[in-house]
């Protein structure tokens, strides 16, 4: 089986012409004064009850690096002609968000952005458009993914790898997908095919369309012998991506109460703390994707690839990783990365994964829970992925 290289949803969801998305995206970038490194970054940036149209918003937020999250009652700004608003209902939890809400992602320590509202696998129904939009209409099932924004005239924006531009907006700016509410440039809102359960979806706009566009960028076919690192929200889904594509797939994860989850799913399980057992397994793999996001040792992994053979890194660890160049240098190998995917990834991976009915194992959690969820997470004892029921978000008292 190949990947698709042009489906018929993609002329749905997309404006005829590339340059219509990056316009739209310049007109958002202007309503908020710039783009997002030089305007306000926390939760409704400037945005008050004073500001005539303003949208009134409850997020997740965490008002400090590294704090509980606490329901915060905010603003967004008013719809731009281009925009869409979203009444969110469900919301995945990734690691990413543990990152940016302990402040990992700030630039030299800056913590100016805080409250901060996290979140970027957000689903909901459309409840208004701005005046010029075409593309979405009020009731529509659509999705946010990591980014809001481009600048449309840099060479990867040309190049149509806009997950790459330097002057992108992510979701997190200005309120994320943990939150009742979202203002989103249409281009960026992905309708939800209708086979993709709800609930599902949000971390098919991460999890699902990061390790889509990795393994399809390493090449992944029938008969290879592939490895995923991390059998978490994304290894997990890199895992049953490679497999409905015919490769044979082991799984590493230091959580060994996964391992019957992963016979279930078809794939072979391996203790990544058994150091000996890994060493052991030298130059048995075509293509590794790590999606490990906290500090650890690859090189076990790099001696398990083949000659010639690929490493993908997924994982955003808060350290620098150490590489034996002896290992990739004496058998050729390879080690690369990627990150989320391009918006026509985006497309073409909602549209694999209804088709093949690739969807992710989630849990279901209410708002109170969420703290919990992030220690889980932090502690690598969580489920895959878990989804919080926006519906049960309430406003400060």
């Amino acid at each position: 089986m190949k990947f698709p290289l042009f489906l018929a949803a993609f002329a749905l969801a997309l404006p005829a012409a590339a340059h219509e998305v990056t316009e739209h995206c310049c007109i958002y970038h202007e309503t908020y004064g710039g783009i997002y490194k030089e305007s306000p970054r926390r939760a409704g940036g400037d945005i008050t009850a004073e500001t005539p149209g303003a949208i009134s918003c409850v997020g997740l937020a965490a008002m400090k690096p590294g704090e509980k999250v606490v329901p915060f009652q905010y603003y967004l700004a008013p719809l731009g002609d281009h925009d869409v608003l979203i009444d969110v209902l469900y919301c995945g939890i990734c690691h990413s968000d543990i990152h940016a809400l302990d402040g990992e992602f700030s630039p030299r320590g800056d913590t100016s952005h805080f409250p901060y509202v996290a979140g970027h696998e957000a689903v909901g129904r459309v409840s208004a458009v701005g005046s010029a939009v075409t593309l979405r209409k009020v009731g529509d099932i659509v999705g946010m993914g990591c980014y809001k924004g481009f600048c449309g005239h840099c060479e990867a924006c040309a190049a149509h790898e806009e997950q790459y531009c330097p002057d992108y907006m992510l979701s997190y700016d200005l309120g994320g997908g943990m939150a009742t509410k979202l203002v989103v440039p249409e281009d960026y809102a992905f309708p939800i095919p209708a086979a993709i359960p709800l609930e599902k979806a949000g971390p098919l706009l991460c999890a699902g369309v990061t390790t889509y566009s990795a393994v399809k960028q390493c090449g992944v076919t029938k008969g290879m012998n592939c490895a995923v690192v991390g059998f978490g929200g994304l290894g997990h889904m890199a895992a049953k991506i490679m497999k409905e594509l015919g490769a044979t797939v082991t799984v590493f994860d230091i959580n060994t109460s996964k391992a019957d989850a992963a016979a279930e799913m078809g794939f072979t399980f391996v203790d990544a703390s058994d150091e000996g057992k890994k060493w052991s397994m030298t130059g048995r793999f075509d293509v590794i994707i790590d999606t490990v996001p906290n500090p650890h040792d690859p090189n076990a992994y790099i001696n398990m690839l083949k000659t010639h053979g690929r490493m993908h890194f997924l994982g955003l660890p808060n350290q620098p990783l150490p590489v034996h160049t002896g290992l990739v240098i004496m058998r050729n190998r390879t080690l690369t990365g990627s990150a989320v995917g391009s918006v026509a990834d985006h497309v073409e991976a909602l549209a694999f994964c209804a088709d093949h009915n690739i969807l992710p194992e989630v849990k279901i959690v209410r708002a109170d829970e969420v703290n919990a969820v992030i220690e889980k997470l932090r502690n690598a004892t969580g489920e895959f992925r878990y989804v919080i029921d926006m519906s049960t978000l309430q406003a400060p008292k």
